[in-house]
């Protein structure tokens, strides 16, 4: 559902994907993007090959949650692809909408630096990464996230743009800028793009590094609310997460946990976000108020380590499941 329609702290919209013959119906999550394979470079020079992509993290993450989610993506029919299909299935993520295609995984190199902080470099020329040029819809599709690279590369970036606009006033759309600086060849026509798209977001998630790649810094975040989003959510790493909508600013301590980098961190807290959206029946045919929004994330929310390196080391440390991020 676009700001327009549907701001969030306005009135409940009518209508959406209501079927009367049915019972009412749990909200499909429905991740668009970029699935990859990353290198990642530890300070001290060893090399690690995880899959990657920020959508695919997010929808992994979400099925690790336990949520309802989708995964709508090009994904190569080489080795990695086939190991990128097996973890969305490992993870109970809906791989149907999946496109495989001859092109190879895209890769993407990540740099660590001595406190776990990663820079970026992607292979992005004739890989899987772009070889979308539409997006299969499903009348399952209530809660739509998309961002990062896929907001980038042609012709998914706009393919997406489209599909956004489309379905903006049916269904809750969330965003995460997740802006690669290594990967924008034009950065006007970029930003061009990503206000159109925020034209049509209810959520908006940006990190203080999105905000000065694109020029800005803190203060800046809530001219994202002039470019059309319902409410901008602005995360810092460690410190605290700021919530602004049109009514107000908040911000919500995080409980602090141990970094083993933070490769997919921002993934993680996307998933976060979802699941508690989704575990709590808001759907695009329900609104909710600044206040309840950080009532609910500051009481639920607690970022742990779910994706990516974190999740996978603490299982073979520990054999345990990892702790759920959403109560």
């Amino acid at each position: 559902m676009s700001a327009s329609h549907h701001p969030v702290g306005g009135s409940a919209r009518d209508g959406g994907f209501v079927n009367t013959d049915q019972p009412p119906r749990v909200p499909m999550i429905t991740v668009w993007g970029e699935a990859l394979v990353d290198r990642i470079v530890a300070a001290d020079g060893t090399v690690d090959s995880i899959l990657g992509g920020g959508p695919f993290t997010t929808a992994c993450a979400l099925g690790r949650l336990g949520a309802t989610a989708g995964f709508v993506g090009a994904v190569s029919d080489d080795v990695d692809g086939d190991r990128i299909m097996s973890r969305l299935a490992a993870d109970g993520v809906d791989r149907s909408r999946v496109v495989r295609v001859a092109a190879p995984t895209t890769t993407a190199t990540a740099l660590l630096d001595l406190d776990g902080s990663a820079t970026y470099r992607f292979d992005l020329d004739q890989t899987s990464v772009g070889a979308m040029s539409t997006i299969p819809m499903s009348g399952a599709d209530q809660i739509i996230f998309t961002g990062g690279l896929s907001l980038v590369v042609e012709p998914l970036a706009a393919a997406i743009e489209t599909a956004v606009a489309d379905l903006a006033d049916e269904v809750m759309v969330m965003v995460d800028l997740n802006v690669r600086p290594a990967a924008i060849t034009d950065a006007e026509t970029y930003r061009r793009r990503l206000r159109r798209v925020v034209s049509h977001t209810d959520l908006v998630k940006i990190s203080t590094d999105d905000l000065v790649a694109l020029g800005g810094d803190r203060s800046t975040a809530s001219d994202l609310l002039n470019w059309g989003a319902a409410a901008v959510i602005v995360t810092a790493g460690a410190d605290p997460v700021t919530i602004i909508t049109p009514t107000g600013t908040r911000t919500i301590e995080m409980a602090p946990v141990e970094v083993i980098d933070t490769v997919g961190a921002g993934d993680t807290f996307d998933a976060a976000v979802l699941a508690w959206w989704q575990a709590h029946g808001y759907g695009c045919a329900t609104s909710i108020s600044l206040g309840e929004l950080v009532r609910g994330l500051g009481r639920e929310l607690v970022i742990g380590d779910i994706g990516r390196a974190g999740i996978d080391r603490r299982i073979g440390q520990t054999g345990k499941e990892p702790v759920s991020v959403v109560s």
